[in-house]
């Protein structure tokens, strides 16, 4: 009603973009050598009672900060440098904390201007610690259809008190855990035991000790196929140029159908394998030797089975990470067998680090 559409438009309104390098960084896992492993400011963000809390940053400037503190629940604990990463210096601080949710932010200055995390004027509402402990599992992680998967959580109650709800949920559907006694204050462990269909399946477990429910996650499995690879590995793992190196996997097929296609990949060069021995329906050895130059390598295993309708396949490990090995050379360092290469969140935020 108060708009005229017959006056002339306005030149548009156009505000240069301000760029501004933080002075502090939330880690990464695989982001460099001293935040290996480190992924995320707060580890773990919900945690059992007397769990140690780690509390990271990485600090970009090259001046030495004036100040570099955690603020946890309104008490400021100095950080301490751990080591250099390629985007600056890695600072962390650790203690444990009383049950109940906490507050946190970090704040650091070089002097010149001063930076905090959270930058929007708030604080993480983390770290959560429960007034219980709770160890959570599953195994298989990795199955065939039909095979038998067990959730399994040992809950520790410091009060001795009894859950008033203990459930695992697979796939948005909550399945109530037995438990097998009744020594709360020393540790009793539930379980539930089922079978899944083919798919990449995700859980989690439920408790409260009537305090209220804290929600405990898994990562994305179990997981559940046709085809699957174990036992996958290179011997040995280092050794001079010209020494052959033997690649082997076992590959199961839940309709005992032998592999359409069975290869090993050494960067990015693919080489059949061939059957040794063993059953298709429950564990075939397959393998290949292969003499290398000097260098340094990586390695994984694709298997295919295409009279499966629809066509199926398994990578070992999966895409982009890879087995590491072997070393060649005249003094090359062994590997330990099953080391993975894995890109950092920051090159593929798909790849989650979930130590």
């Amino acid at each position: 009603d108060f708009f005229d559409f017959k006056q002339n438009p306005q030149a548009p309104l156009v505000l240069p973009l301000h760029h501004r390098n933080p002075l502090l960084i939330v880690p990464t896992s695989g982001a460099d050598t001293a935040g290996a492993g480190v992924q995320g400011a707060i580890q773990p963000w919900l945690a059992a009672n007397g769990t140690t809390e780690t509390f990271s940053v990485i600090y970009t400037s090259t001046l030495a900060p004036a100040v570099h503190q955690v603020t946890i629940d309104g008490t400021d604990h100095v950080m301490t440098a751990v080591g250099h990463t390629k985007n600056g210096e890695l600072y962390q601080y650790k203690l444990m904390l009383a049950p109940g949710m906490h507050s946190t932010t970090f704040t650091f200055s070089d002097g010149t201007r001063t930076d905090t995390l959270p930058d929007n004027m708030a604080s993480y509402p983390a770290p959560v610690v429960t007034p219980f402990k709770l160890k959570i599992g599953l195994s298989p992680g990795k199955a065939l259809p039909g095979t038998p998967i067990t959730f399994s959580a040992i809950y520790t109650s410091p009060a001795n008190l009894a859950p008033t709800l203990a459930e695992v949920d697979i796939d948005g559907t909550a399945h109530a855990l037995a438990p097998q006694g009744s020594s709360w204050k020393t540790g009793v462990t539930f379980s539930y035991t089922t079978t899944l269909a083919q798919a990449l399946h995700f859980s989690q477990f439920r408790f409260n000790d009537g305090s209220g429910v804290y929600t405990f996650a898994e990562s994305e499995k179990p997981t559940v196929n046709a085809i699957l690879l174990s036992q996958s590995g290179v011997s040995p793992t280092s050794g001079a140029s010209g020494t052959p190196f033997t690649f082997h996997t076992t590959y199961s097929n839940a309709s005992g159908n032998a592999p359409t296609s069975a290869l090993l990949y050494i960067k990015n060069r693919s080489y059949p394998l061939t059957y040794v021995s063993g059953s298709y329906s429950s564990g075939a050895l397959f393998q290949t030797t292969i003499p290398l130059p000097t260098g340094s390598y990586s390695f994984s295993f694709v298997f295919s089975d295409t009279s499966q309708v629809p066509a199926n396949s398994w990578a070992d490990p999966f895409a982009p990470s890879t087995y590491a090995g072997p070393n060649v050379g005249a003094n090359a360092k062994p590997l330990t067998p099953g080391t993975l290469i894995s890109p950092s969140h920051d090159e593929d935020p798909d790849q989650l680090n979930t130590n």
